[in-house]
């Protein structure tokens, strides 16, 4: 044993000097870029479904799960999904969502109260679709209401409202059916 170790010593003092090692290194290996796709991931493509699409969806779940008319649960739907229309200032635009959230409200109860009594969805969601904050002959309740008016009671001809100072006003059904009014959802 003492002679291989001997030999050891002689052959690492005369490889120590030079730049061999004892042991040789393995191969590094080079990663390889490969830039192709592959076909399974290329033939699966995620499309995004379109905002009309996603709407209608949701509108039939709601309608179904709420109880709503189909048309209803699709302008709530819309309306909640829509940007900001341009001829809406956003003051405006907050107050209508605060509106929306009043009407909404406890499982939609004020909405089925107000769809039970046969109002119509222009005299709820009616605008005009040039000026629809200046417009009050076009006016739906949805633009009237302000964030500190409460709806204290529905009924068929009227829809009573007390506002902050508790005056109590009314509003009423459209008289006139044929006036063409945009739908405030509908606006872009």
């Amino acid at each position: 044993m003492s002679a291989f170790l001997k030999d050891f010593d002689q052959y690492w003092q005369t490889v120590a000097n030079t730049n061999k090692k004892l042991v040789p290194q393995k191969q590094i290996r080079k990663a390889v870029v490969l830039n192709y796709v592959n076909k399974e991931i290329q033939e699966l493509k995620f499309e995004v479904p379109e905002l009309e699409e996603v709407v209608e969806e949701r509108a039939c779940v709601l309608a179904s799960d709420i109880e709503l008319p189909f048309e209803w649960a699709y302008a709530v739907t819309k309306l909640r999904n829509i940007q900001k229309p341009r001829n809406i200032p956003s003051a405006s635009w907050l107050e209508i969502e605060n509106a929306c959230s009043m009407l909404y409200a406890d499982n939609f109860a004020l909405l089925k109260a107000i769809v039970g009594h046969d109002w119509s969805l222009h005299d709820i969601y009616g605008c005009s679709s040039n000026n629809p904050c200046s417009s009050f002959d076009n006016m739906g309740l949805l633009l009237l209401l302000k964030p500190t008016d409460k709806v204290i009671e529905v009924r068929k001809d009227s829809i009573k409202i007390r506002s902050k100072s508790g005056s109590i006003s009314s509003f009423y059904p459209r008289l006139e059916r044929g006036i063409k009014i945009a739908l405030l959802h509908e606006l872009l």
